[in-house]
């Protein structure tokens, strides 16, 4: 009787640990997958910043400037790139300035805050590259 017992409880915990387990794995996946920035363009030094990549998708600057919003995502563009910077407005050494130009091109808040024509800089801003403007549009 001993023994009968003995097994239904090893049966049961085994179960209840490879229950927890998967839970835990699926809960850990989904928040990974949840607080992940998604990149679409990864870094790559043969591609300059703000340079077309033909495999990214194509925004109009007017699609640019409706992502002025926390909910609707704070988007940029700069030269031919569009950026979705959102998950890295906290980030920014600046704090919230970066959020001047929201739906805007760069450019002209770059010709004033100058510190920002340093390669890691760049690099940062590729790594938030969602897509290019129509060519002609810059």
């Amino acid at each position: 009787m001993r023994s009968r017992f003995t097994f239904l409880f090893r049966q049961k915990l085994k179960l209840q640990i490879i229950t927890t387990s998967l839970t835990g794995g699926l809960v850990a996946g989904y928040i990974f997958s949840k607080y992940k920035p998604i990149v679409h363009a990864e870094t790559d030094i043969s591609v300059k910043v703000g340079e077309r990549i033909s495999t990214l998708p194509t925004y109009s600057m007017t699609e640019v400037a409706k992502h002025t919003t926390a909910e609707k995502g704070y988007w940029l563009a700069y030269k031919d790139g569009v950026y979705d910077i959102t998950s890295y407005v906290e980030n920014h050494p600046g704090g919230k300035m970066v959020l001047r130009s929201a739906g805007n091109a760069l450019e002209a808040c770059w010709k004033i805050f100058t510190m920002h024509d340093m390669d890691h800089v760049y690099e940062i801003l590729e790594e938030y590259r969602i897509g290019n403007l129509p060519p002609g549009i810059k």
